[in-house]
């Protein structure tokens, strides 16, 4: 099993107050890496980094990103795990190989639209309209990526590659070669 995040009541930062925690089926590796908030609070997003996709009695995926309903801290809801076509590509070579290649890193929500770093998978957008149901919408996934972190501000989306820097994209550009992001 993996780390969880825990939700802890901090008004009084000397004397914090344990509230709830996610938890994770016990067939599901992987930590509690990344974690952002939507809707004022009320959804958490927590993207798992899994380095070894294959281990006996464990699934046999890439890290993934969890959505939960977290009105009552006390008791997160999972509302949907979104996947993409990295999670279950696991070469036959990878078995007791560690890389964090085709697993999700980094999560950043802008309205409702939830942008993913995914290393060679690049940037996803993932509308998050229906938290329950996340649908992607765009990716971009430049040739020999390596993106770690994403961060939104107004019209652009900025992705951090480990190998080739810093790569600035236009949000809605049609012309990126790639399903547009928005």
């Amino acid at each position: 099993m993996g780390l969880r995040n825990s939700y802890f009541d901090i008004k009084d930062p000397e004397n914090p107050v344990y509230l709830g925690r996610t938890e994770y089926r016990d067939d599901q590796k992987g930590a509690a890496h990344s974690a952002a908030l939507a809707r004022g609070g009320t959804i958490l997003i927590e993207t798992r980094e899994v380095s070894n996709p294959v281990g006996t009695g464990y699934e046999s995926a890439y890290g993934y990103t969890r959505i939960f309903d977290i009105k009552d801290k006390t008791n997160p809801v999972l509302l949907s795990e979104f996947t993409t076509d990295l999670t279950f590509d696991i070469p036959p070579t990878s078995t007791g190989r560690t890389t964090f290649a085709k697993t999700v890193h980094d999560p950043k929500v802008l309205g409702n639209t939830l942008y993913l770093s995914y290393y060679s998978g690049g940037v996803l957008g993932v509308d998050i309209t229906d938290p329950s149901n996340p649908v992607e919408i765009a990716r971009y996934t430049p040739e020999g990526s390596n993106v770690w972190g994403v961060f939104v501000d107004r019209n652009y989306i900025l992705a951090s590659d480990m190998g080739q820097g810093l790569k600035v994209l236009l949000k809605n550009n049609k012309n990126n070669g790639n399903k547009t992001i928005e």
